[in-house]
Formats: C-alpha cells, structure tokens, sequence
C-alpha cells in the first residue's frame, strides 16, 4: 500500500475557481513519464486543510502519480502537477516526530505541522546539497569523466549492475562485478555510511576498465545514500521545524525569551554545533 500526503491549495474552493465542492483528482501509472495514467479516486478540498492522505491500496514503490483539480461535477480540470513516486529518499522529519518533541497529543495542528516538515525537509537537502536517504535499487546516469573512479555525490553503498558506453549515445557495456569496487572500503566507513566513489580495477578481468568521457554513458543501479536517515540530521530537522512553529505568531521572524531581569535572547532556528553538524555532511560550498 502507497500512503500519498497530498498538498491542497484551499483557495480553488473560490467562485471564479473550482468553487464549492471542488475536488483533486488522483491519478496512477506503472510507467510513468506521462504514459498509461488512469484516475483511482479523488479527494475533497477542505478550506481549512492544507493537505490531505490518499491510500492507494494497491501501489506500489514502482507507481508513478500525479493530480490536478476539477469542480464538483469534473467538467473543469485544472493542468497536471508534477509525477512523483512514494517510498523513494526519506523525509528527515515528519509530524509525528515534531508533535512527539512539543508534547502535541491532538490533531488541531497537524496540517501546518506537515506543511512545516516539507518545507524544512527540502530546505536541508538544498543546503546540504545532496539527498542524504537509502534509495535503493535505483538507476542514475553519470558523466564519464576520462578516469577509473567516479565520484558518486549521493553515496553508494552497493552495485548491482554498471554500464558504460565509449561515447554519447553509444551501445553500453556491462562492466564484471569483479572488476567494480567502492571506495573508501567498508572497514575505514561508519556502519550505514556510503562510500564516494566507484573504481574500477587495475587488474579487470572484462572489458570495462575506465569512464570514457561523455554524457549520460555511465549508468548505475544500486543502492544509494546512507542506510538511514542519520540521527544526528533528523534532530537538527526537527528542531527546525519546532523552531518556526513557536515561531509561527511572529509571522516566521525571530523569536526571544525574557529572562528574570528583562534582558532578551533571540532564538535562531541552528545552534553552531548545529552547523558544524550539516557541513560534515554537506557536499560543496556550503554558507553558515
């Protein structure tokens, strides 16, 4: 079963709009790219949710989704958004883990919550400039480079099949599994953790032994990112996202306590342990 956290914009429930009644339409395909869609269900929009579940019973991690409005009746539809797929890189945070952290026993607030953990979970990745998650059993395309490594900004923790063509757009080769190894080695990296490059051998036993240079020739399945959401990432996600719910009366700027003799200490959203944290794991420039 597929669990879609769906983002609604209550403002097409206006005349002029969707009006009253208005609904997203639900769609899913097995392929994707705007192939073989076909409707599964629809949900209400409720001008006080900014989001809404949609179970799909039957989905799998392979369905590929997308939705659109349309008024009451499904005579006026809205454009498609983007395609997406479930069950790929985990959120570093979710609602249930901030509403656990603030002690939040009901629901009055679980909306915002979520739209608070989208916004700060893509706001980390683009600051640490990489996905940090497991995706696993997935394909990407690389740049040869001219070399016999390759650097894998994501992280690797294991290959399951590399191909790789002499120039663009030429006929891939499959490399041998004997001759592919990931650097730095399991024993100098932390359990979960992934490596940053692919090598191949200096004694290959097949016919792949370097990165040819071109575009998109290198194509790799395996698994990518660390095992899991680091701990250490997920606590510096939440407290972002209890940060700017406190802050949420001040209309996002910066909140402050009064202490015994009337002095003010404003509270930023990362402490400097925090920031030493996300530059371990940030990839690139990275401003404080």
């Amino acid at each position: 079963m597929n669990i879609l956290r769906i983002d609604i914009d209550p403002e097409v429930l206006a005349t002029g709009a969707f009006g009253a009644g208005a609904l997203v339409r639900v769609e899913r395909s097995a392929t994707g790219g705007g192939a073989g869609f076909a409707e599964i269900g629809t949900l209400a929009v409720v001008a006080t949710d900014l989001a809404a579940t949609y179970y799909d019973t039957t989905g799998t991690t392979t369905h590929w989704y997308r939705t659109r409005y349309s008024d009451a009746a499904g005579a006026v539809l809205s454009e498609y958004g983007p395609e997406f797929q479930v069950g790929g890189p985990l959120p570093y945070t979710n609602y249930g883990a901030v509403k656990a952290r603030l002690g939040i026993t009901d629901t009055t607030d679980d909306d915002i919550l979520q739209v608070l953990c989208e916004q700060v979970n893509q706001w980390l990745e683009g600051r640490l400039g990489r996905r940090v998650g497991p995706e696993n059993g997935v394909t990407y395309t690389f740049d040869g480079n001219g070399l016999t490594r390759l650097r894998v900004i994501r992280g690797i923790r294991a290959v399951t099949a590399l191909t790789v063509a002499s120039t663009t757009g030429a006929t891939p080769v499959a490399a041998t599994a004997a001759d592919i190894f990931l650097l730095p080695p399991t024993g100098d990296r932390a359990p979960g953790q992934p490596a940053d490059w692919i090598v191949l051998s200096d004694h290959p036993t097949g016919s792949v032994w370097y990165f040819p240079v071109g575009y998109g020739n290198v194509r790799v399945t395996g698994d990518f990112g660390f095992a899991s959401i680091p701990d250490d990432l997920a606590d510096i996600a939440t407290t972002c996202v209890v940060s700017k719910y406190r802050a949420r009366a001040s209309a996002g700027g910066d909140t402050f306590t009064i202490g015994v003799e009337g002095e003010r200490t404003f509270e930023r959203l990362l402490s400097y342990e925090d920031k030493l944290t996300l530059r371990r794991y940030a990839v690139g420039p990275l401003v404080a």
